[in-house]
């Protein structure tokens, strides 16, 4: 898939109580195995608050994300996860403005996230779309690990 054809790719966001039994396991794997250990990974719950993001033309899992509420206008996304195989070529951007979207439409005025510092596509991309880098938490996951704050009004 070249960059420009995959601009044109449709694709569904489905909620977590939509989910199909298939696409929890799924969204569990990628939400889990992404930084856990396998013990983390069997305790852990897939949070209500997330959304899988499927392509409409076969069928496949793009990515997931969750979110939660910080206050009554303001919503913290915890986890915005793609597949390898869809990074790089656009996928993250249409994500990311439906995700703004979605939290638009739920009322929302501002939405923020973490984002660690050596994930340059994704601060580039967050940066692009008009949000601004508020703070820096160092050491916030462990030590040596920073991440910046970054959020936008929407």
């Amino acid at each position: 898939m070249d960059k420009d054809s995959t601009r044109q790719i449709d694709f569904k966001v489905v909620p977590f109580e939509k989910m199909t039994p298939e696409e929890v396991f799924i969204a569990e794997q990628l939400y889990f195995n992404h930084h856990s250990t396998p013990d983390e990974f069997l305790k852990n719950k897939l949070p209500e608050s997330t959304y899988i993001f499927i392509t409409n033309e076969e069928d496949f899992v793009i990515g997931i994300s969750s979110f939660k509420e910080i206050s009554f206008r303001s919503v913290m996304t915890e986890r915005t996860i793609l597949y390898p195989q869809f990074r790089g070529l656009g996928y993250g951007e249409m994500v990311c403005a439906e995700l703004e979207s979605l939290m638009k439409s739920k009322g929302y005025n501002k939405m923020c996230c973490q984002v660690l510092t050596f994930n340059l596509p994704m601060i580039f991309l967050k940066l692009k779309q008009g949000h601004m880098i508020e703070g820096l938490m160092r050491n916030h996951d462990g030590l040596g690990i920073h991440e910046y704050f970054i959020s936008k009004e929407i």
